[in-house]
């Protein structure tokens, strides 16, 4: 299956579990104009699994935050219509494009959204990945810079298409992949494991909990990011695209561990974790052993 740089970080976070119990770590797409990121992701969608495409320029922050409302001497926020979309199926994307046209209004009106995966009052299900794409501000007229706490929020990943990809895509039809299948049982049990390896490491360099959102450019390294990065991490483990006993990982798990915390933070990690003599996940979960 041919596929673009980037489609397959994005299947495992769509289908990885998330700290806060919903399913999906959220994920920001990069890349130039007319590479595919809006119709890729639109193509996810099946029956009973619908992708829902919010344009967040032409939205007003109330189409995220709920309409205000007095009502019996209180004041409520009305959920807009898009966000019964998902009743029915209980699962699928929003898809939040063209995200870097968003004003800074409706990118703080977004921060609850993406995170919590709530409009106002009202809680989308756990089902619901969020999933968003972005022109490079400099290649689009007007556009405007994500702010951290924004930026933090996402996993993010460099989408293009190789030339040779492409052609062979272009010759024999674009594909139309389905996601991974990953046990949330098995992957909690997984999590653990990798926690206790981030631990270790952060024992070890402690100024790489946090970085400075002006030392990247994108991704850059905190508590949550972290988190994330342990969660992505368990799911490569599940894939077998993570680093085992004489097995380095594979560019994929590196990907994914930058598109968290940052270039800084993931080099030094896969460093540590390529220069460790990386245990049994039962002796170090069962505390036979420590790193």
């Amino acid at each position: 299956m041919v596929l673009p740089k980037g489609a397959e970080e994005l299947l495992i976070a769509l289908q990885t579990p998330a700290p806060k119990g919903h399913l999906g770590i959220p994920a920001l797409l990069w890349g130039a104009p007319g590479e595919g990121k809006s119709s890729f992701v639109e193509s996810l969608a099946r029956d009973g699994f619908p992708v829902v495409t919010l344009i967040a320029s032409i939205h007003d922050p109330t189409d995220f935050s709920g309409m205000p409302m007095h009502e019996n001497g209180r004041m409520r926020f009305l959920p807009p219509e898009w966000s019964f979309a998902f009743d029915e199926a209980q699962q699928g994307i929003l898809f939040l494009d063209e995200l870097t046209t968003a004003p800074p209004s409706v990118q703080a009106a977004l921060l609850r959204v993406i995170l919590e995966r709530k409009v106002g009052f009202r809680a989308l299900p756990p089902g619901v990945r969020v999933v968003a794409a972005a022109n490079p501000p400099d290649m689009i007229s007007g556009g405007w810079e994500l702010s951290p706490p924004l930026r933090n929020r996402f996993l993010h990943i460099r989408w293009e298409w190789e030339e040779r990809a492409y052609m062979e895509a272009l010759r024999e039809g674009f594909s139309r992949p389905d996601l991974p299948t990953i046990d949330p049982t098995v992957h909690r049990e997984c999590v653990g494991y990798w926690k206790l390896l981030v631990e270790a490491f952060l024992r070890r360099s402690p100024n790489l909990l946090r970085a400075s959102a002006s030392d990247e450019d994108r991704a850059f390294a905190s508590p949550r990011t972290w988190e994330f990065a342990v969660h992505l991490m368990a799911s490569c483990d599940l894939l077998g695209k993570a680093p085992k006993p004489g097995k380095e990982g594979t560019v994929v798990f590196a990907n994914l561990v930058e598109g968290c915390v940052g270039r800084g933070a993931a080099v030094a990690f896969l460093g540590f974790v390529k220069n460790l003599h990386l245990p049994d996940p039962d002796d170090l979960l069962e505390g036979r052993t420590r790193v």
